[in-house]
């Protein structure tokens, strides 16, 4: 049995083995990291396409609907004290007016 290749010491390391597995398991961890990566990608993508595709939601429609409406109407800012908000575009208007004619 001295001269017999193919028994087996216990104590020693299989290399060969070892190396195989080492090497499938290099293999099998740059798969999970592909279909990882590849899992990511397609979500971004996806999030990305619903973001700039996607109608905005109606509650931020209407809120930006109202926001126009206060902006470009008139309307009582306080009306005990007698104080009204003009539309926006009047409002610079008069303000340019107002500097144009302001020494300094």
């Amino acid at each position: 049995m001295h001269g017999d290749e193919s028994s087996r010491n216990p104590g020693q390391l299989n290399i060969a083995a070892i190396a195989v597995l080492g090497v499938v398991a290099v293999i099998l961890l740059a798969e999970i990291v592909a279909v990882a990566q590849a899992y990511y990608y397609n979500l971004q993508e996806r999030e990305i396409a619903a973001k700039q595709i996607a109608p905005p939601i109606w509650e931020l429609a209407d809120l930006r609907t109202a926001q126009q409406a206060e902006l470009n109407s008139f309307r009582w800012a306080d009306r005990d004290r007698l104080r009204v908000a003009v539309p926006i575009d009047l409002a610079i208007q008069q303000y340019v007016r107002q500097a144009a004619t302001r020494p300094g």
